[in-house]
């Protein structure tokens, strides 16, 4: 951004605010003399005055008088930014307070000058900044904007990658028809229990939506089976991690939910796969996702049983607490059921 300068300028449309008529013409005459005919000043006696003026015309710079006729101290700058966010605020006035003035910048008053103390050439500069720091400040909220939007774009488009994802490893296995989804429910349910922060959250949400998308590499037989697995084939299904894993590496998501899915079978004694990692060594995303689903799989209906329900499911983690799962999260879960009627959505 180019640097200001009185050549780099010219035209400025200056609304000074000031009721003091003599004050008003003195300070004119000062910006002329010391900057030439840059400045294009309309005058206002009152704040009213003030506000009709800025919303028939785009000015660049508001010099304020905080004391005027129908409007007094701090509520003065206040009223008009909450009218007028965009326009520069040089604060000229003849309150002399340190903490009024730290006031005023925090309320977005780019200076705060007093009157009788302030030369031409600083409230010339001091002007010219505020003008300058205002762009800065507008450009980068209209830049976080325009990134806000592109993340939202994003996200629409990365939501719908994960639904078509959910979908291909529930059409392959109609057995487990809505499991990610409960899961996520669930797990997200935990972690909001938990406390734990939106972006925490959102990872746990989307990591158990396609927690089992390496799935779509196992046999649909195996998948379906009605009776009990070999043990070849139950070594098949513990590749799925794995499969997860290789397949959401190659995707930029926001948070780590390819190392998550690769983890969601890992157990707090190292008894599980794919890696048999222990405590610390698991992602809490992928411990809280572990609940959920041991819970879920237990209280449904699978291809070799029939639902075993949810008081069996949790006495499975209660059981096993701080052994194979995550203690934080068996107790929000039990919380969630026993507490406060936590149900899986069936539709």
């Amino acid at each position: 951004m180019a640097k200001f300068s009185f050549h780099s300028e010219s035209n400025i449309k200056l609304l000074l605010v000031e009721d003091e008529k003599s004050l008003a013409k003195y300070l004119q005459i000062s910006l002329q003399d010391e900057a030439g005919n840059i400045f294009n000043v309309k005058n206002a006696s009152y704040l009213s005055e003030a506000m009709a003026f800025a919303g028939q015309e785009n000015f660049d710079v508001v010099l304020l008088d905080l004391n005027l006729p129908d409007s007094n101290g701090m509520d003065t700058l206040i009223k008009f930014r909450e009218r007028f966010p965009d326009i520069a605020v040089v604060i000229l006035t003849g309150m002399e307070d340190k903490e009024f003035s730290l006031r005023a910048v925090k309320e977005g008053a780019q200076d705060y000058l007093i009157k009788g103390e302030t030369e031409a050439g600083v409230l010339v500069r001091s002007i010219f900044y505020a003008i300058e720091r205002n762009r800065f400040i507008i450009d980068r909220r209209k830049g976080r904007l325009e990134l806000e939007e592109s993340y939202e774009k994003l996200k629409t488009i990365s939501d719908g990658i994960i639904f078509a994802m959910e979908k291909i490893v529930e059409t392959r296995d109609p057995y487990t028809a809505g499991h990610q989804r409960r899961v996520a429910q669930l797990a997200k349910a935990i972690a909001v229990k938990l406390g734990l922060p939106d972006e925490t959250i959102n990872a746990i949400y989307i990591g158990g939506i396609i927690h089992d998308i390496g799935k779509i590499y196992v046999p649909a037989e195996i998948l379906s089976k009605p009776g009990k697995l070999s043990t070849i084939e139950f070594s098949i299904i513990k590749t799925h991690p794995q499969v997860g894993y290789d397949i959401l590496k190659t995707i930029k998501f926001p948070f780590p939910v390819d190392k998550i899915v690769f983890q969601h079978h890992e157990r707090m004694d190292g008894s599980g796969y794919p890696l048999g990692l222990t405590e610390d060594e698991i992602m809490t995303e992928a411990k809280i996702i572990s609940v959920a689903d041991v819970m879920e799989a237990m209280a449904s209906i699978r291809p070799y049983r029939a639902a075993l329900g949810t008081e069996v499911a949790l006495n499975e983690i209660k059981v096993n607490k701080g052994k194979l799962y995550y203690a934080p999260a068996v107790d929000a879960c039990v919380e969630l059921f026993e507490k406060d009627d936590f149900a899986f959505d069936r539709q």
